[in-house]
């Protein structure tokens, strides 16, 4: 089968559909040691295996893969890896994706975001099934995205921007997976030391028009950056990409 990657995030897989997304669930169903066949087509034996997958996550058994079944299937999996904080990957998955197989953000020219880590395609692999099928394998793409933070977290913690904080390592690693240059930046001179493009309005950040939870409008890199995983306790912030975490230690 030659896949497709959706035009909008599909938040309910049920029998009759088929695709790409279908793919990724019916791979999750196997790697759950239930048996169904990964051909892109939401049939009986699909239903059947959903069934199965949901009686193992402990939700509502219908066959059909709405929101819930997605969101704990994608909880479960990405707090399964071990040396994380806990829910630090599924926060990153919920911001990013909505935990959803299947979501894609076509915002950013030049490519899509696909599945729940929300992994690039780019423009020129847009018929390249093996780099698709991929993007959308969740079983996949969030170990490697946990082994990728867990690497920045350890590289960072003991840089002159950081100074053993171990909190702020596993924020700047988290920004990393968004924003690696200014992870990297801040690894090295801290929050307080970056240079003026980051701490000045950049049309990139005003053309979204964010604001903190106050109120506060979002203009500049480091703003943007606290939004998505820093946190500014002057403004409210959590940091969005890490706002379900309560427990920073491992």
């Amino acid at each position: 089968m030659s896949w497709v990657i959706p035009k909008t995030t599909d938040y309910t897989l049920k029998e009759g559909d088929s695709g790409i997304v279908v793919w990724a669930l019916q791979k999750q169903c196997q790697r759950r040691n239930i048996d169904v066949a990964a051909d892109g087509v939401f049939g009986p034996g699909t239903v059947e295996a959903v069934k199965k997958l949901q009686q193992k996550l402990g939700v509502a058994v219908d066959g059909v893969a709405g929101p819930k079944t997605q969101q704990t299937l994608t909880r479960d999996q990405t707090n399964r890896l071990q040396g994380l904080p806990e829910d630090l990957l599924w926060s990153v998955s919920s911001y990013e994706s909505g935990g959803y197989l299947g979501a894609v953000n076509w915002n950013v020219a030049g490519g899509v975001d696909c599945g729940a880590m929300q992994r690039r395609v780019l423009e020129k692999d847009y018929h390249n099934d093996a780099v698709i099928q991929r993007a959308f394998d969740s079983g996949y793409q969030v170990p490697l995205a946990g082994r990728t933070l867990k690497d920045r977290h350890d590289a960072y913690v003991n840089r002159p921007g950081i100074w053993g904080n171990d909190e702020t390592a596993w924020r700047t690693a988290v920004l990393y997976h968004n924003y690696p240059a200014m992870a990297e930046k801040i690894s090295m001179v801290g929050v307080g030391n970056l240079s003026s493009y980051y701490t000045s309005p950049q049309k990139w950040v005003t053309v979204h028009k964010l604001t903190f939870p106050d109120g506060f409008p979002i203009v500049t890199p480091l703003q943007w950056g606290q939004h998505y995983s820093l946190g500014n306790a002057a403004h409210r912030e959590p940091g969005q990409a890490v706002k379900l975490v309560t427990d920073w230690s491992v």
